[in-house]
């Protein structure tokens, strides 16, 4: 008789382990006819008498009553540690089961409740799966609510690679709870089909992180650990509340396809960081760490009060409906840079909004091509005035720029291939006096139309500069050899 394995999406954790199916035939059966979370006829006893016995086994459920039964744990489960012969859990045993066939679903009756087991599941890997969608991984056939949810304590785990995670009724993945911490999400789909070409969407959140969640990461810095977050019914990936800190999402394509060139947006953002969640990185420190966010709302939106100490870091942020960023509503203390490059967003590249808002740095990026390239509205960052270049010289062997900011304020400095007012490419940076002068000098500008912004500690960035034109690019100087 071919071995029947169990496929169960629940709260914490599904039986899914099948080892040594081959073996079946001679195994020596265990039998679940209740749903206690302990004493004779429960999973825990039939897992410690198979755990006791050398050779293989198999676990089968044969719980009276044509319902669908819930086994809540009050602690974990024991290890599956016999290795004379491995152990089968088959959940399809159970009266009224069925695994999925084509396009039909599966029909689960048997699913463990973690909830009340505490902190210490660990080190589990869930790889390979279909979750909310066909075997074919073209059509919905979606879980009622999340599709993978990790909660309860649970650390270390790993999501993926390989699941394609779609077509959920809420989200794709769910992380939250306290001491929900240091799991992984790497190489996965979700919102797409399988060839991460076509929306299979979830319904709400492609990944959510909330309820103090913390130093989990989405992503990497390889191509196998990236995760294709697209096509969702709200955001792509939303980590919000206070205590939400720590966690990282790098390297993934969010809102497009697995080859980054369609248009497959979240419905609402790429990534929203909201409701007091602090110290989350977006992107990384270096390039391989990047987040491809496009086609969204806006590309990331950090919002609230108390929603402070965000990063926002080598990035590509393009083709929003809105706002590359957008920080409103309180947020104070983020950082958006170093070397994001946000451009040919429809409305601003970063739009900072509102008199509580401040505190927001943007340094260090190239930022072209939006309607706008940083827009400060309703007092946001205390109003920091925008400074203006005076003029630029060539002298000393060197390109002159020379202006007035607000006094000991930080000048970054830019040069445009046109004169709309943004940042494209940024040259360098220095220091105002105590009067508000600044002067940097260069080797070459790069292009014609040159801007600058000014920092300032506690109130943060302003917008850039008016474009000041100049008729000279770099210092060329004579060719100066000798002749044998």
């Amino acid at each position: 008789m071919k071995a029947r394995r169990l496929w169960t999406a629940g709260v914490i954790l599904a039986l899914a382990l099948v080892l040594c199916p081959a073996r079946i035939a001679q195994a020596t059966n265990y039998y679940v006819g209740n749903a206690f979370d302990d004493g004779d006829g429960s999973l825990r006893h039939a897992i410690e008498n198979a755990n006791a016995h050398p050779g293989a086994d198999v676990i089968r459920f044969n719980i009276p009553g044509a319902w669908a039964h819930t086994i809540p744990l009050a602690s974990p489960l024991p290890t599956l540690n016999d290795p004379t012969g491995g152990t089968t859990i088959d959940g399809y045993w159970q009266s009224g089961s069925s695994p999925a066939v084509g396009a039909a679903p599966a029909t689960i009756m048997i699913r463990i409740d973690g909830v009340g087991a505490g902190t210490g599941t660990a080190n589990n890997t869930v790889t390979g799966n279909f979750v909310g969608i066909n075997s074919f991984g073209s059509t919905h056939l979606e879980n009622a609510f999340n599709g993978v949810v990790i909660s309860g304590g649970a650390q270390w785990n790993t999501i993926g690679p390989g699941n394609v995670i779609s077509g959920n009724h809420q989200d794709g993945i769910s992380i939250v709870g306290t001491g929900s911490a240091n799991n992984v999400v790497a190489g996965n789909i979700i919102g797409l089909n399988t060839t991460g070409a076509a929306e299979v969407k979830n319904h709400r959140y492609g990944i959510l992180l909330s309820d103090s969640a913390q130093n989990n990461t989405v992503g990497g810095d390889t191509a196998a650990e990236r995760n294709v977050i697209s096509s969702n019914g709200s955001y792509g990936v939303y980590i919000t509340g206070a205590s939400v800190t720590g966690n990282i999402v790098s390297g993934n394509i969010i809102g497009s396809d697995a080859n980054a060139t369609a248009d497959l947006g979240n419905l609402g953002m790429g990534v929203t960081i909201r409701n007091g969640a602090q110290n989350n990185l977006i992107g990384g420190d270096v390039a391989a760490e990047a987040n491809f966010i496009a086609h969204n709302g806006h590309g990331v939106w950090i919002r609230d009060a108390g929603t402070n100490g965000n990063t926002v870091s080598y990035n590509a942020i393009a083709a929003a409906d809105f706002h590359g960023v957008y920080v409103a509503l309180g947020a104070q203390y983020n950082t958006i840079g170093p070397f994001n490059t946000i451009a040919q967003n429809w409305v601003n590249g970063v739009y900072i909004e509102g008199a509580t808002t401040r505190g927001n740095v943007v340094t260090r990026n190239s930022i072209y091509a939006n309607g706008q390239g940083i827009s400060l509205d309703g007092g946001a960052n205390n109003a920091i005035p925008t400074p203006g270049i005076a003029n630029i010289t060539l002298g000393g062997g060197a390109v002159n720029i020379v202006g007035k900011s607000c006094v000991a304020c930080t000048v970054e400095v830019f040069t445009n291939h046109d004169n709309d007012g943004e940042g494209e490419t940024y040259l360098g940076t220095t220091a105002a006096d105590g009067s508000g002068w600044f002067t940097m000098s260069v080797s070459s500008l790069y292009h014609t139309y040159v801007t600058v912004t000014s920092t300032r500690a506690g109130d943060g960035t302003s917008e850039f500069s008016t474009p000041y034109t100049c008729t000279f690019q770099a210092i060329l100087l004579p060719d100066i050899s000798r002749n044998p």
